[in-house]
């Protein structure tokens, strides 16, 4: 089958979408003609390094959408939150199959297929809807933490955190987490994790560090190597996404804080429940993660049951499951634009 991937992403959007769709090419590459669209800057191209799939990167959707129509594509799997109509519609009238690996998709209604984390699916009518964490697609850099890995990080005097706020953090919430975090009582080792597209000032970054002294904190500017550095921590303090799905399937605890305008906001889960509240940037409510952590640090238990709550909720063959849906589709031709069936 010859199988384009549309995906958009850039600092202020964010990457996750990118980080996505590489990962879902590197499973679909292995059996099929793929060629992954992107409609992003080319600093981003290093994402979808050692793929098999061809790459190519574009600035807008009309360019997106030209190289699809004339592409001779069985199949289209749409990886963005948003599409402009004209583009769409000249994938939809060339594309025979078109499906989305997007919880949230503007034209979600227009689709085949539509795959999403998210356990609530109501208002979605038109596709095929494949729903649940069985269709949660993991990073595929994304490596399990080991028993004694986890229990190391635990043991250590000072809490290890994982700070991680998408691979852009374009409101550089990293600084405003660090500057909360600054007069916890308890001693912490802090793990900043940036992004590719971290463009805010590191000397800035590293200047506000400088004057904290009570706790250790460690920059990582990484990718490929995110889940192996988060070994070293007990604790994830996180709000992307798809950041939150790696670190269930990895097994670190989560406190969750919510960005404004995070479009997967309102997407409930299975994992929800696992992890803590950790409020939102916008209206200040993030203020409660100050005693959370103080708290997880002294009673560290709750953090080897969150745990082992987390295990085996994902299992990282989302990738695998909707392929195979995709290719039996595309086989059949056939699904009732107007029946929606839903598996889970």
């Amino acid at each position: 089958m010859k199988m384009a991937i549309l995906c958009r992403g850039s600092q202020s959007h964010g990457l996750g979408h990118l980080y996505r769709a590489a990962s879902f090419a590197a499973v679909a590459a292995l059996t099929h003609d793929v060629v992954v669209i992107a409609i992003a800057d080319e600093e981003f191209l290093p994402i979808f390094d050692g793929l098999e799939a061809r790459t190519i990167m574009v600035s807008s959707d009309s360019q997106a959408a030209a190289l699809l129509s004339d592409g001779g594509f069985s199949a289209c799997v749409c990886d963005c939150v948003s599409l402009e109509a004209a583009a769409f519609t000249a994938i939809r009238n060339a594309t025979p199959t078109v499906a989305s690996i997007s919880p949230v998709f503007e034209h979600a209604d227009a689709t085949d297929l539509f795959f999403t984390r998210s356990s609530n699916v109501e208002g979605i009518n038109g596709p095929r809807i494949f729903s649940g964490l069985a269709y949660a697609i993991i990073n595929s850099k994304c490596r399990p933490i080991t028993d004694n890995q986890h229990e190391t990080a635990l043991s250590h005097p000072s809490l290890p955190v994982m700070l991680s706020f998408g691979g852009a953090d374009s409101d550089n919430h990293s600084g405003l987490m660090v500057e909360l975090l600054r007069d916890a009582k308890t001693p912490l080792l802090l793990w900043i994790m940036l992004g590719d597209g971290y463009s805010h000032s590191h000397d800035t970054l590293v200047s506000r560090l400088s004057t904290i002294r009570r706790h250790e904190i460690i920059l990582a500017r990484t990718n490929r190597s995110m889940w192996s550095v988060a070994a070293n921590c007990a604790v994830g303090i996180l709000s992307s996404g798809m950041s939150t799905i790696e670190a269930i399937y990895a097994g670190l605890p989560v406190v969750s804080v919510r960005r404004s305008g995070d479009p997967s906001a309102g997407i409930a889960t299975e994992y929800d429940a696992l992890c803590i509240d950790g409020g939102q940037f916008s209206d200040g409510s993030y203020a409660r993660i100050r005693n959370i952590i103080e708290d997880l640090s002294a009673d560290r238990d709750r953090l080897r049951t969150l745990r082992r709550r987390q295990k085996g909720l994902i299992d990282n063959l989302g990738a695998h499951r909707v392929l195979t849906a995709i290719e039996d589709h595309v086989s059949e031709r056939a699904a009732p634009r107007d029946d929606i069936v839903r598996e889970s």
